[in-house]
């Protein structure tokens, strides 16, 4: 069973799993930023892939396609269910991965740190709703930029 959140003030004791009263309470809340910036994760993944077949490139691959996934359902920000916990271990996988695979490590541990930050102003609710699918797009174009430029970086 799926559980739905909208964690902004606005939102809050919302029964999120009926759309119009998120509608109507919120506005349109989940704009698609994430779920397009998902699908260049996938794209640049797959570039990636065709140039070089190494274990980061199918990590940000299944990284992009789990984000596809999660992203995809705009009809409320937090879902709780088998698809986030996916997208999260990919996450996961995709952080380790980038330490011991990755050219530039500085960089990628700063870009750890901001989506560490980015996720932690998320969780802990200071940022409302209508900007969370915004900024949390931001830290999937960052793997995107981090992802390029480590592919021409040489120690």
């Amino acid at each position: 069973m799926e559980t739905f959140y909208c964690f902004s003030d606005i939102c809050k004791n919302i029964k999120n799993d009926m759309y119009e009263e998120i509608k109507i309470n919120c506005g349109d809340v989940i704009e698609p930023y994430s779920f397009i910036t998902a699908i260049f994760i996938f794209i640049v993944a797959i570039i990636k892939l065709i140039f070089k077949q190494n274990i980061f490139n199918f990590t940000l691959l299944f990284l992009g396609f789990t984000s596809i996934w999660h992203h995809s359902r705009l009809y409320t920000w937090w879902i709780n269910d088998y698809i986030k916990y996916l997208d999260n271990l990919a996450v996961i996988l995709i952080s380790i991965v980038g330490f011991f695979t990755l050219n530039n490590k500085k960089l990628w541990f700063l870009f750890l740190c901001y989506g560490f930050f980015i996720f932690s102003i998320i969780a802990v609710d200071l940022v409302p709703c209508i900007y969370v699918p915004p900024l949390h797009a931001t830290t999937h174009i960052g793997i995107i930029l981090v992802s390029i430029f480590d592919s021409c970086y040489k120690n």
